[in-house]
């Protein structure tokens, strides 16, 4: 009965993370292009702007702590690919941030546990571009190299920042996403330019 309980929890976290977090993400991206499109706002509307800014913003900030479990849920029987291509389709926003997947070379499926923490940081990296880069187009790049290592390359044309000047409590998780790259014994790297967009490598041996 307690595994049934937990395996539950496991569920439902992980159905909070994976849909209701992105959602709530790209609902804040589209509520904001809102207010930008209206003119002339008399000063009680945007107080109603503002505190439902507020409240989304504190909507995904629960959802994200209440789901920081982990497990295979998330890609069942699809395999990679296809789970990120739905999430790609789920952040796009017509005519103001669209995601292209581009993948090589994956014919296979990879071990589950590879999967998972590719995805998590695929979808973490997505919605970190949602909420800072003011992007409006976004490029997944998945290749495995003769079925040995996995290079993700996550491009987006937004505002950029300065790599040098992230901290671990900067809110983006960059700092959580290398050190977890690390200790798959893999490679993590930024490139990015003020006004010219963002490059995040990361490369995995199998």
């Amino acid at each position: 009965m307690l595994e049934s309980q937990e395996n539950e929890r496991i569920k439902l976290a992980n159905e909070l993370h994976d849909n209701l977090g992105s959602m709530l993400a790209t609902l804040k991206l589209n509520f904001q292009n809102l207010k930008r499109q209206k003119e002339g706002l008399i000063e009680e509307e945007n107080k109603l702007y503002e505190k439902t800014d507020e409240l989304i913003e504190e909507a995904y900030q629960k959802v994200r702590d209440m789901a920081h479990l982990k497990n295979s849920g998330i890609i069942g029987n699809e395999g990679l690919v296809p789970a990120v291509k739905k999430m790609a389709d789920k952040m796009s926003v017509l005519n103001l941030l669209e995601m292209n997947v581009i993948p090589f070379g994956l014919k296979d499926r990879l071990d589950n546990k590879l999967e998972v923490s590719l995805f998590r940081m695929i979808q973490e990296l997505c919605t970190n571009i949602i909420k800072h880069a003011k992007a409006s187009e976004v490029n997944i790049y998945l290749t495995q190299h003769n079925g040995t290592d996995i290079n993700l390359i996550i491009e987006d044309n937004g505002i950029g920042f300065d790599p040098k000047k992230i901290k671990s409590s900067d809110g983006m998780g960059l700092k959580n996403i290398e050190k977890k790259v690390e200790q798959m014994g893999g490679t993590f790297s930024i490139d990015s330019i003020k006004d010219k967009g963002t490059t995040i490598i990361i490369d995995i041996p199998l």
